[in-house]
C-alpha cells in the first residue's frame, strides 16, 4: 500500500478538505507561511503501480538520490515541498540535528534523472513541469530556509546535546557498524527498493524502560541493522503517521511475509501496530523531549521537516511557553500560532507594524500571560485599560521606544492589581500615571515626561534616570508616595538639588542605593542616609571636600563612586563597611586617607594632583595606582595585602623601602610592581615573602639591595643607570643583568640559581656570585673582568658546564688555569681574546665538548698541534676557528687529522687554501694492497677501500700521504672521519675543492662554501652529503658532483657559466629536491625545464626567472 498526494480540487467530501486547513493552520510561528499556500493536501492509500521497464537499469547513485526524493514525496503532508526540493531540506535539517553526514559529491547521469523525473511526477500525479521544479535552482523561501539552516548549523552544539542525539537515533534505527544511518532511507537489501514498493515498520525493539543510559546505548548496540518504514492508521482520511519503533528479527527469507501480514492486521483494526507494547513507545518520546527542550524556536522549526514524529513532538506546548514575533508578521499568524499554543506564558513584538492590534488579538488567546515585551511601535491608553482585565496574571511589562497616548492626549495611565515589575523606556509621553497594588520595581528612563504620578506602595526600586523634562517637584513628590523604597536612581537628573534629596531621604528611611550622577546641583550638605549602602556621585561637580562630613555620617555604607568630580580636594573616611570605592579623573584631589577595615577594592587613576596616600585595611589583597605623578608618600597598614602596582608614578621617593620591608605595613606582600618610576633611586628592603618584584622603566635606580629569599622572578629592563647590585639571598632561578650595562659592583648568593646572564656589563669589576647550583655563565663583552674575577666565580659556582668568556680581553692563562676546579665544563667560549697557547684549557678540561675561538688572532699555529691526538680532548665533537690569523698548515692539520670532530667552522679564514683529498694511482697492485691494510679501522671491520679498483686514484692533498705508508701514522689517520658539518664561508684563496668517499667522510652531511669568491674547481663524491652550499662563489668554473643523498643545493648568485654545466654535475644526485639558481645571469627561463628533467625527484626550483 501506498500513499499518494491529494489537491484540494479533486473530489473529496468537505470535511476532508476542512481537516487538511486545519492541519495546516497549525503550523508553529516559523512555518506559519505554510498555512498561505494555495493547495491542501491529505494522504490517502492508492494501489501500487506497476514497476517501470527500465527501473532495472536505474541502479547507481542517481536512483538512490531520487528514491530518497521519492520515499519523501510519499510521506509528505504538504506538496509543495515536493517541488521545492523537500530531500535538501530534509538533508540540511537532519545534518543540523547530527543525525547524517554530508553526502560526497557523485557524477549523475541526466539521462537517468530524466527518466527517473517522469517515473516520479506519474507516481504522483503531477504535471510536466515537476522536472523543472525538481531540478531547476532552488526558490527565494528556499534560500531563505536553507539560510537559516545554515546558521543553525554554524552553531556549536554542546557534548551533552550531541550524546543525546546519539541514543536517540540508535534508539530509533541502529547501524551494524556504529555509525549514523538515514532515517527516511530504505535500508540495505530491503525490498522496498523499487518505484513499486512500499514502506514498513514492523520491528521491535527490547523494552529499555527503568534501565539506565548506559544500558539503553548497550542495548541499542547489539540489535541488527532492521528496515524502517511507517504503519498508517486508516480510520480517518488523515493518515496519521506513528512514531517508529525497532525490534531485533532475523534477517530470514519470511520477514517480508511477517511484515505484510502484521501491516494488514494492524490496519484492519485501525490501529498503529509496531511489533512491541505500548509502554516501550515512551523512552523515545521522553528523548525527544528532552533533546528537543534544549532547543530554541529556530531549531525546533528545522527539527519539524524532518519527520512527522519530530514535527509532531516539535509542537508541544512545553517548548512554545514563549513567544517572539518580529517584523513582518501577519495578524492571521499571530492568531493562528496563539490559538495554537494558548498555555504561553512571554510574548514580545520587536519592530512589529501595528502592535497594538496584534498584542490585543495575542492577549486575547493568551490567558495565562506573564510577560509582555513591546518594542517600537504606539499604544493609546485603552491597550493598558485592557491589559488590566485581560491578563490578570500578568507581571512584568516593558515597552521601549514607544509613542503613548493618542493625537489629542499624550496622557497614560496604568493600573494593574498584579504587576510587579514595569519597564517603560525611551517612550515619548507627556504625563504618566501608575497605580499598581503590589508593583515592586518601575523604570522610567530616558522618557522625557513632564509629570509623574505614582501610588505604589509596595515598590522597592525606581529609576527616573535621563528624565531631564522631569522637575525637581516631580520627583519629591514621587517619592513621598514610595515610603519602603530602596533604590532610586535619578542621574542626569538635571533639577535635583540638596533640598529634595534631604526629604526624599527623609520619606524613604530604607533607601540603600542611591544614583545621584550627573546632578550638578547636589552638594549633600545637611543630607543623612543612615542606612544606604552603595553611592554613585559621578560628574557631580557640587561634591567638594566638605562633602565628606555627610558621606561619614553613612555608617554602613560599602560603595562609593566620585568619578570625576572636578572639584573634590581631599578624601577623608573612617568607615568600617566600606568595601569599595573609586575616584578616575579627580584632577584636583591631593590627599587620600582612608580607614576601612572591610576595604577589598580601591581604583584611584589619573588623579594626577595626588601627592599623600594612606590606607589602613585589613581585607585589602591588591592596589594598582597609575599615572599618579605627583605621589611621593605612601604609607600602607594592609597586612593582607598581596599584589601592590605603582606604574608611572614619578614622584616616588626611596621611602617606599620601608613600606615593602618585613617590618612595613605590608608582611604578606607577594608581587611588587614599580615600573617607570623615574624619581626613585635606591631600593633596599629585606621580604620574605616577596616571589616576584619589576622594575622596568625606573631609568634613575642606582642601587638595589635585596634580601628575599623566595623571590623568583627579577626585571630589570630599562634600568640602564644601575650600579651596584645586591642580592644575598634570593631564590632566584636566573638572573638577566646584561641589560644593565653600567653594573660595576654585583653579589649574588642564591642556593637555587641556574643560569647568570651578563652579556653586556662593560664596566662590571667586581664580581662575586655564590651559587653552587650555577650550570650556565655568560660573561661575554664584560671588559673589566679580569683573572681575580674568574677564580672567585669558578671555585663558588663548581657546577658550571657553559662558560662564555667572548670579548673579555682581561683574562688570561691565570684565570684558565682556574678552571680545572669546573669538572662538568663542556661548552667554553674564547672568542676574540688575546691567548696564544691553549695548553691551559687542554690541561683543566678534559670533558670539553664545544671550544669556540673564533677571531682569536694571537693564536699560535703550534697552539693546535696537541688536539691531532684523540688524547688531548677526548671528547670534544664541536670547533669553530672562524676569522683567526692561523696558517694554511695548521687547520688542514685540524681537518685532516682530528678524525673525532664532528663540527668545524673555519669560516672567514684567509689563510686557507685548496681542499684535495683524493687518491694518487700507486706503483703496483702490491702497494695498493699494503695502502690499503695501512688504513683498516681500528675496531677491526672491513676497510673502506676493499672494492677499489686498480687504477683508482690515491690520496693526494698539501698534506698528501707517500705511497707506502708507515704503521705511525694509523692512529692520527683512524678512518673513517666522523665530520658531519664543515663551514668554510668566505675564504678568498680557497680556489679547488676536491672531496672524495674515499677518504672515507662516511657521516659528512653538510658542506657550505658559500662566498669563496675566487673558488673555481668543486669535484665532490660523497654517499652521505645532503646538503651543500656554494652561493656566491662568483668564479666558479667546474661543478662535479655525485651525491646519491643530496637533497639540498644552493648556487644563488654564482657565475655557472652554462646550463648544460649544471645539467651535467646533477646527474649523480639522484634525491635533489630544492635547488636554488637565483641571480645566475646564464641560465634563462627555457632552460628551467631541461633542470627539471636533470633532476626527476626536485620539488623545489628557486629561479629569478621563473
Amino acid at each position: 500500500m501506498r500513499l499518494r498526494m491529494k489537491d484540494a480540487g479533486s473530489p473529496s467530501s468537505s470535511t476532508e478538505a476542512a481537516a487538511a486547513a486545519g492541519a495546516s493552520s497549525s503550523t508553529p510561528a516559523s512555518l506559519a507561511s505554510a498555512s498561505s499556500l494555495n493547495e491542501s493536501v491529505e494522504l490517502v492509500p492508492i494501489s501500487e503501480p506497476p514497476s517501470p521497464p527500465h527501473a532495472e537499469a536505474m541502479a547507481g547513485p542517481a536512483m538512490e538520490m531520487l528514491r530518497e526524493g521519492r520515499v519523501e514525496g510519499h510521506l509528505s503532508y504538504n506538496r509543495p515541498l515536493q517541488i521545492r526540493g523537500l530531500r535538501d531540506i530534509r538533508v540540511a535539517s537532519m545534518q543540523h540535528m547530527n543525525m547524517v553526514q554530508p553526502q560526497p559529491d557523485v557524477q549523475i547521469d541526466h539521462n537517468v534523472i530524466n527518466r527517473m523525473a517522469m517515473q516520479l511526477a506519474v507516481d504522483f500525479h503531477m504535471e510536466g513541469d515537476f522536472l523543472e521544479h525538481f531540478l531547476d535552482a532552488p526558490s527565494s523561501s528556499q534560500v531563505v530556509g536553507l539560510n537559516a539552516t545554515h546558521e543553525a548549523l554554524t552553531t556549536e552544539m554542546p557534548s551533552w546535546f550531541e550524546s543525546s542525539v546519539e541514543l536517540l537515533l540508535r534508539s530509533v534505527e541502529p547501524s551494524p557498524s556504529g555509525g549514523r544511518t538515514n532515517l527516511l532511507a530504505p535500508a540495505e537489501g530491503h525490498v522496498s527498493s523499487g518505484p513499486g514498493s512500499h514502506i514498513s515498520l514492523i520491528h521491535k525493539r527490547p523494552k529499555v524502560l527503568g534501565s539506565s543510559m548506559n544500558d539503553q546505548i548497550a542495548s541499542s548496540k547489539v540489535c541488527h541493522p532492521p528496515s524502517l518504514g511507517f504503519a498508517y492508521n486508516t480510520a480517518n482520511q488523515s493518515s496519521a503517521i506513528a512514531s517508529p519503533q525497532l525490534s531485533v528479527q532475523d534477517n530470514s527469507t519470511d520477514q517480508q511475509d511477517n511484515s505484510s501480514d502484521r501491516m494488514r492486521q494492524d490496519n484492519s483494526n485501525s490501529e498503529v501496530a509496531l511489533g512491541g507494547e505500548s509502554s516501550s513507545m515512551y523512552v523515545i518520546e521522553d528523548l525527544l523531549h528532552t533533546v528537543f527542550s534544549f532547543l530554541d524556536q529556530r531549531s525546533l522549526c528545522q527539527a519539524a521537516r524532518v519527520c512527522r514524529q519530530w514535527y509532531a513532538a516539535s509542537k508541544h506546548e512545553d517548548f512554545w511557553k514563549s513567544l517572539h514575533f518580529g517584523n513582518q508578521i501577519t495578524q492571521d499568524q499571530v492568531a493562528s500560532v496563539c490559538r495554537r499554543f494558548p498555555r504561553a506564558m512571554e510574548l514580545s513584538f520587536k519592530c512589529v507594524q501595528g502592535v497594538e492590534d496584534l498584542a490585543r488579538q495575542a492577549v486575547h488567546s493568551l490567558r495565562h500571560l506573564e510577560k509582555l515585551v513591546i518594542n517600537k511601535g504606539s499604544l493609546s491608553e485603552s491597550f493598558f485599560n485592557m491589559l488590566a482585565s485581560g491578563c490578570p496574571h500578568l507581571h512584568f511589562l516593558s515597552i521601549h521606544d514607544v509613542i503613548l497616548g493618542t493625537l489629542t492626549s499624550q496622557d497614560v495611565l496604568i493600573c494593574h492589581r498584579n504587576l510587579v515589575v514595569l519597564e517603560v523606556t525611551n517612550c515619548r509621553v507627556m504625563r504618566i500615571g501608575v497605580r499598581c497594588t503590589k508593583l515592586e520595581q518601575l523604570s522610567l528612563s530616558h522618557t522625557n515626561m513632564a509629570s509623574v504620578t505614582l501610588n505604589c506602595q509596595k515598590l522597592l526600586s525606581l529609576d527616573f534616570s535621563s528624565c531631564m523634562k522631569l522637575s525637581d517637584t516631580g520627583v519629591r513628590l514621587s517619592a513621598s508616595h514610595c515610603r519602603g523604597l530602596m533604590a532610586l536612581n535619578i542621574s542626569q537628573c538635571s533639577y535635583i538639588s540638596d533640598e529634595t534629596l534631604r526629604d526624599i531621604c527623609m520619606e524613604c528611611p530604607q533607601l540603600q542605593v542611591l544614583d545621584a550622577s550627573l546632578c550638578p546641583n547636589i552638594s549633600l550638605q545637611g543630607v543623612r542616609m543612615p542606612v544606604l549602602k552603595k553611592l554613585k556621585l559621578n560628574h557631580c561637580e557640587g561634591i567638594t571636600s566638605s562633602s565628606m562630613g555627610a558621606l561619614s555620617q553613612c555608617a554602613m555604607l560599602e560603595a562609593i563612586t566620585l568619578d570625576a568630580c572636578v572639584l573634590l580636594t581631599s578624601v577623608i573616611l573612617n568607615l568600617k563597611w566600606l568595601e569599595r570605592i573609586s575616584l578616575a579623573d579627580c584632577y584636583k584631589l591631593v590627599e587620600l586617607t582612608l580607614q576601612c577595615p572591610a576595604l577589598v577594592d580601591i581604583k584611584v587613576t589619573d588623579c594626577t594632583a595626588l601627592m599623600r596616600l594612606d590606607i589602613s585595611s585589613e581585607s585589602l589583597k591588591s592596589l594598582s595606582l597609575e599615572k599618579q605623578s605627583s605621589l611621593a608618600t605612601l604609607t600602607l597598614d594592609c597586612p593582607n595585602l598581596l599584589v601592590l602596582s605603582l606604574v608611572e608614578c614619578d614622584s616616588l621617593t626611596n621611602s617606599i623601602s620601608e613600606v615593602l620591608s618585613d617590618q612595613g605595613g605590608c608582611p604578606k606582600l607577594n608581587s611588587l610592581t614599580l615600573e617607570s618610576c623615574e624619581s626613585l633611586t635606591t631600593l633596599c628592603f629585606t621580604s620574605t615573602t616577596l616571589q616576584k618584584l619589576s622594575l622596568t622603566g625606573c631609568q634613575n635606580l642606582v642601587r638595589i639591595e635585596l634580601a628575599c629569599v623566595n623571590l623568583q622572578c627579577f626585571v630589570l629592563d630599562g634600568c640602564c643607570q644601575l650600579t651596584h647590585v645586591t642580592l644575598a639571598p634570593v631564590g632566584l632561578q636566573s638572573l638577566n643583568l646584561g641589560i644593565c650595562p653600567h653594573v660595576t659592583d654585583l653579589k649574588i648568593e642564591g642556593s637555587a640559581m641556574v643560569s647568570v646572564d651578563l652579556r653586556g656589563c662593560g664596566d662590571l669589576s667586581k664580581a662575586n656570585i655564590i651559587c653552587p647550583q650555577l650550570s650556565s655563565l655568560d660573561a661575554s663583552y664584560c671588559s673589566s673582568l679580569d683573572d681575580k674575577c674568574l677564580e672567585t666565580a669558578t671555585a663558588a659556582c663548581p657546577s658550571i658546564q657553559s662558560l662564555i668568556l667572548a670579548c673579555c680581553p682581561l683574562v688570561g692563562p691565570d684565570g684558565l688555569v682556574s678552571l680545572k676546579k669546573l669538572s662538568n665544563l663542556i661548552i667554553l667560549d674564547l672568542s676574540y681574546t688575546f691567548l696564544t697557547d691553549l695548553d691551559p684549557i687542554f690541561e683543566s678540561c678534559k670533558r670539553l665538548k664545544v671550544l669556540r675561538l673564533l677571531a682569536c688572532k694571537y693564536l699560535k699555529d703550534s697552539a693546535l698541534d696537541a688536539l691531532q691526538s684523540d688524547e688531548t680532548l677526548p671528547e670534544l665533537k664541536e670547533l669553530d676557528l672562524s676569522y683567526g690569523e692561523l696558517s694554511h698548515r695548521a687547520l688542514e692539520g685540524v681537518l685532516g687529522n682530528c678524525t673525532y670532530l664532528t663540527h668545524v667552522e673555519v669560516n672567514g679564514c684567509a689563510n686557507l687554501g685548496d681542499l684535495v683529498w683524493e687518491i694518487e694511482s700507486l706503483e703496483s697492485t702490491h702497494n695498493m694492497h699494503d695502502w690499503q691494510c695501512e688504513f683498516q679501522p681500528l675496531d677491526g671491520s672491513a676497510g673502506i677501500f676493499n672494492d677499489a679498483s686498480p687504477g683508482c686514484s690515491s690520496f693526494h692533498s698539501s698534506f698528501a700521504v707517500p705511497a707506502r705508508v708507515s704503521k705511525t701514522w694509523k692512529r692520527k689517520a683512524a678512518f673513517p672521519h666522523l665530520l658531519q658539518q664543515l663551514n668554510c664561508v668566505g675564504c678568498p684563496n680557497m680556489r679547488r675543492v676536491k672531496i672524495l668517499d674515499a677518504v672515507a667522510f662516511q657521516h659528512l652531511s653538510y658542506l657550505n662554501l658559500s662566498l669563496s669568491c675566487n673558488l673555481k674547481e668543486v669535484s665532490i663524491h660523497c654517499l652521505s652529503l645532503s646538503n651543500l652550499n656554494l652561493s656566491q662563489c662568483t668564479a666558479l668554473e667546474c661543478l662535479q658532483i655525485n651525491c646519491p643523498r643530496l637533497i639540498s643545493l644552493s648556487l644563488q648568485g654564482s657565475n655557472v657559466t652554462t646550463v648544460e654545466l649544471v645539467e651535467g654535475a646533477l646527474q649523480g644526485c639522484t634525491s635533489l629536491e630544492t635547488l636554488d639558481i637565483r641571480n645566475c645571469s646564464k641560465i634563462f627561463a627555457e632552460d628551467l625545464k631541461d633542470v627539471r628533467a636533470a633532476c626527476p625527484r626536485l620539488r623545489r626550483l628557486l629561479s629569478s626567472t621563473s
